[in-house]
């Protein structure tokens, strides 16, 4: 469906009025210049209109007109998706202080992310060892949300331009896609179109800043948050300490059993499996506990680069262990 200002376009072009009159006609009307030639350009390639001929040129109104006008054959009414979405309720939500808001959003989870890149999730986040199917089937629906929301957003872009939009499925080669259709956003000012083409996109890098602000808004400087930070440079400057504690950092952080190999582990670690869960726990929590107390105290008292202040929440409800 064309706006109605394209429609006026191929009106004047009717009458006999070339390009660039119905330039000038259009920009004293709306302000802006058209860009006609693409638009032309697009219609001919959906065989809506064609090109005359070198001895057409000369042809009279009545002529010009009938090429122009509408087939004889019946044509099925074409129908568009949340056509009755209001158009004013549309501009709001691609106004200028939208994306404005937008784009702070965008840029303060940038931000956010050089300051601690770990509120990027790893590789290790897209794996479920557990729950398998239901996590499957949790992020199947979700998927079809965010994808469902992603075209929406083209729509609605679009639909604050005046132009009606379809949403389908498609295929790019063997590929199932979503789509949206905007063939009329050809109709519209060049400068107008980008936005309805990257409202998806747009959509998409808000939803993750929002995502990325929230996570570091509920990030608290937990025991694994402490020992990430510092482990680099215990590391570089106290290998020792990273092996004297190497099982309780593997326990602490899993992600380190790839790199250390734990090289006394506990009497509950190497006893048989079915034994392990009544066999000596309280040898294990007791180490990770106290071993972990001591690879702080021992690095503290060599690095001394800055104060610490370890604040311990509900330290009340805590079990024996933490009070030995």
């Amino acid at each position: 469906m064309l706006p109605s200002d394209a429609v006026e376009i191929l009106d004047y072009l009717a009458l006999g009025k070339r390009i660039g009159e119905t330039q000038l006609i259009y920009q004293e009307k709306y302000g802006e210049l058209p860009d006609i030639e693409d638009l032309l350009d697009i219609l001919e390639g959906k065989g809506f209109v064609k090109p005359l001929l070198p001895n057409q040129a000369n042809r009279s109104y009545a002529v010009i007109q009938a090429t122009f006008a509408p087939p004889t054959t019946k044509v099925a009414k074409v129908r568009y998706n949340f056509a009755n979405f209001p158009q004013s309720l549309a501009q709001k939500l691609f106004s200028r202080p939208v994306l404005l808001g937008c784009a702070v959003l965008i840029s303060l989870a940038l931000l956010a992310i050089a300051f601690d890149p770990a509120l990027i999730p790893s590789w290790e986040a897209y794996f479920f060892p557990e729950n398998t199917t239901l996590m499957i089937l949790v992020l199947t629906v979700l998927d079809c949300v965010i994808l469902f929301l992603h075209e929406m957003a083209h729509l609605v872009a679009a639909r604050a331009l005046g132009v009606s939009c379809r949403m389908g499925i498609s295929n790019r080669m063997w590929m199932l896609v979503a789509e949206t259709d905007m063939t009329g956003i050809w109709g519209v000012p060049r400068n107008q179109r980008y936005l309805p083409f990257l409202a998806g996109t747009l959509l998409d890098m808000v939803s993750a800043a929002i995502l990325i602000l929230v996570f570091l808004a509920q990030k608290h400087a937990g025991l694994k948050d402490l020992l990430t930070a510092i482990l680099p440079q215990v590391q570089a400057q106290a290998a020792d300490l990273i092996i004297k504690h190497n099982y309780e950092l593997t326990r602490v952080l899993p992600a380190l059993r790839r790199t250390i190999s734990v090289r006394y582990p506990s009497l509950t670690d190497i006893a048989a499996q079915k034994e392990q869960i009544r066999n000596y726990p309280a040898d294990r929590a007791f180490r990770i506990i106290h071993g972990i107390i001591d690879l702080l105290t021992a690095w503290f008292k060599r690095s001394q680069n800055s104060r610490w202040v370890i604040v311990c929440d509900r330290y009340d409800f805590s079990g024996g262990l933490v009070m030995i």
